[in-house]
């Protein structure tokens, strides 16, 4: 049994063994520094670990980091205090982030740290952000970057920032945590909606990725207009068509864009008969006038400072319009060249050929007679009926058609006894007022007459006359042959090719004979004017190509005298360089119809180039072609001004020029001729130019001749 005493040593004993073990506890216990609560990868961490009393054995200190353990220490300490140092990058603790702390292992002490974080994120600021761009802009992206950790991106570690839209890529260093790249989009890039993804990062020198951002915006990119095109669904057109067009507009990644431009429509005189601003990518539909100038037209499309052309060309379309209003006809050119043909005007039963002439934009009017009622009226040329209509009231007496400027001769015809008495009446006042003033109206000064002697010797005639003494005052015209031989050569010989018609008056008071001379010269030749104001008319052309050279004076002889033939028949010729042109023009000629004419004068100048190089040792290569198409026309003094339009002349020469000494035809004036000159096609290797060889010229008038003759027989 303890006794009291006994009870008071044993709880001494206790108490001693208590502090001997508690001061056991004390020595083992191990101590970490303040740890910063978050650090990002790449940065240095650093902690001081102490502990009371050394042991044996190793002491391990380990990161956890979400349940995972990374050793950074292991060692036997040599003093109570360790320096943890180490760069949180993957050769050190591998992928371990997040929540962490540290462990030590000492023994048999194992003490935890408080927690911290090692973070991978990375907060970036942009100055910029541009919705919309266009294409072959740039885009410009400035800003900052931080760690999570509060550091700046590339100021330890190597810092980047890298920017892709779609197949687009920039990339650029990040210093000190800021940037500013520049992204280009290239003038094709399609317009569209877009995402720009924009990754900041942390590299270590093994290239891993330690901390990063993305980011993610919206962009528009817009685009310029790069092409117009237009397509349309004729090449050729008749006046009077529509031609339907549509204008393209192509951005400059070559995709269609809804905007408007700007579309004009010139015919081949250059004025504008369309102009306006149309959608673009849409069908438009333009009505054309029958009297479109003939020629190539131009289509021209247009937006900011981008234009395209289409050419098309316009035909020739001959045609009129009728008009009937109180028996009035009224024959109005609304096509666009020069209106001659044959019209069949029905009235009734009854049918009146009338040839009518008339010029563009012109109109004939003719007064419609027949016996009174109502008739059917139907006018026709060789092409279309041009006017039927019935129940058309006319008054009369026999049915005709006549023109409106004959009205006057019918009235005179249907009241004489009327206009008879207004003539005499006329007359008599025309005779008193004669009578009254007769001594001064004819009285002619001595200077007038100097004047116009010197006139004569100037011109180079002298007038050999008999004196008359039948009245007072006479006027004689003569003819070229007694021209001739009453005038004799003064100073200047005459030239031969001059027609010449003179008046001669006799002045009552000097009593000498007073001639009156007007020169007018046989127009032979031909210049090219470059612009020229004049009347646009078809023309037939000749061409004549010299190919081995221009002939010699003997030559140039013989080739004057074979376009003799051209001279008969009006025409005139123009020598440019090795081509000699003959051009018929109606201006001229008179009539309008010059194509077999020109025909027939190009046989005779084959014949006449084959018959010199027959006679003469100078061989002439030459080739002949014939066109028709129109002109710009003008007379000028003794000359025949000429401007080219459409491609008249140029097809001429370039038919000449692969003709092997032969007249070859175009197309154009084969198909006018057709019916009286036989032609077949002309087969010339390598050559695309349709062309005819004449076979034949069918004499119309013995054909005529023949048929007459037959049905009389008959």
């Amino acid at each position: 049994m303890i006794t009291k005493k006994g009870y008071k040593q044993l709880v001494f004993i206790l108490m001693g063994i208590s502090v001997i073990f508690a001061l056991n506890l004390v020595c083992a216990e191990t101590l970490f520094s303040q740890i910063k609560p978050i650090y990002n990868l790449g940065e240095e961490f650093s902690s001081e670990i102490k502990f009371s009393e050394s042991e044996i054995g190793y002491m391990d200190i380990n990161l956890v980091c979400n349940s995972i353990t990374q050793n950074l220490y292991r060692g036997v300490p040599e003093a109570k205090t360790i320096i943890l140092k180490r760069k949180l990058i993957p050769a050190y603790i591998e992928n371990s982030s997040g929540d962490c702390h540290l462990e030590s292992v000492y023994g048999s002490d194992i003490t935890r740290s408080q927690n911290f974080k090692i973070s991978r994120e990375i907060v970036t600021q942009l100055e910029t952000a541009q919705k919309e761009y266009m294409a072959g802009t740039q885009i410009k992206i400035k800003g900052a970057s931080t760690k999570e950790s509060g550091g700046l991106v590339g100021q330890i570690q190597q810092g980047f920032i890298e920017v892709n839209l779609n197949n687009l890529q920039a990339t650029d260093i990040v210093r000190n945590g800021e940037f500013n790249l520049n992204l280009s989009i290239p003038e094709n890039y399609k317009k569209g909606a877009y995402i720009v993804l924009i990754k900041v990062f942390e590299k270590d020198t093994q290239g891993n990725i330690l901390s990063s951002q993305e980011i993610n915006y919206n962009i528009n990119v817009l685009q310029k207009p790069g092409k117009v095109d237009i397509a349309i669904d004729l090449t050729s057109l008749t006046p009077g068509e529509n031609l339907s067009l549509i204008p393209f507009l192509y951005d400059k990644a070559g995709e269609e864009m809804e905007a408007s431009l700007l579309l004009q429509i010139k015919d081949s005189q250059g004025g504008i008969i369309y102009q306006g601003v149309n959608d673009a990518n849409k069908q438009f539909v333009f009505e054309t006038k029958t009297n479109t100038f003939a020629g190539t037209a131009s289509i021209v499309a247009q937006k900011d400072n981008l234009s395209t052309q289409k050419l098309i060309e316009v035909k020739q379309l001959r045609k009129i319009s009728a008009v009937i209003k109180n028996e009035t006809l009224y024959l109005t050119n609304i096509g666009n060249v020069p209106y001659s043909q044959i019209v069949e005007i029905k009235i009734g039963n009854e049918t009146v050929f009338k040839e009518v002439s008339v010029n563009t934009n012109e109109t004939r009017v003719y007064d419609l007679s027949a016996p009174d009622g109502a008739y059917e009226v139907q006018i026709r040329d060789e092409d279309n009926t041009i006017f039927n209509q019935g129940g058309i009231s006319i008054t009369g007496k026999a049915i005709s058609v006549e023109e409106a400027r004959t009205r006057v001769n019918n009235f005179i015809n249907q009241y004489p006894i009327v206009w008879i008495f207004i003539l005499i009446v006329v007359l008599g006042f025309l005779i008193a007022t004669f009578m009254k003033h007769r001594k001064t109206m004819f009285l002619m000064p001595m200077h007038e007459n100097k004047k116009l002697r010197s006139f004569r010797e100037e011109k180079g005639f002298t007038l050999i006359m008999p004196q008359k003494q039948n009245s007072d005052r006479e006027q004689v015209n003569y003819s070229r042959q007694e021209r001739q031989e009453k005038y004799t050569p003064v100073s200047k010989p005459q030239k031969p090719a001059q027609r010449l018609t003179t008046v001669v008056e006799k002045d009552i008071k000097t009593n000498k004979n007073v001639e009156k001379i007007k020169l007018q010269g046989e127009i032979r030749e031909a210049e090219q004017a470059g612009v020229l104001h004049g009347t646009k008319q078809r023309c037939s052309v000749i061409a004549i190509k010299f190919k081995n050279q221009v002939p010699s004076q003997m030559g140039k002889e013989n080739l004057m005298q074979a376009l003799e033939s051209a001279y008969k028949q009006r025409g005139t010729t123009y020598f440019s360089g090795d081509y000699c042109l003959v051009i018929f023009a109606p201006t001229l000629t008179r009539t309008y119809k010059n194509e077999e004419t020109a025909i027939k004068v190009a046989q005779e100048l084959e014949k006449e180039l084959h018959s010199h190089n027959r006679l003469f040792k100078e061989k002439v290569q030459f080739g002949i072609g014939v066109n028709s198409g129109e002109l710009i026309v003008k007379q000028d003094n003794n000359l025949l001004k000429f401007a080219t339009i459409e491609k008249t002349i140029p097809l001429a020469k370039r038919i000449a020029e692969i003709s092997g000494g032969e007249v070859l035809l175009s197309k154009d004036i084969h198909a006018k001729t057709m019916n009286t000159v036989k032609a077949d096609k002309n087969q010339t290797p390598g050559i695309a130019l349709e062309t005819f060889k004449i076979k034949r010229i069918v004499d119309q008038n013995a054909a005529e001749k023949f048929i007459k003759e037959f049905m009389r027989r008959n």
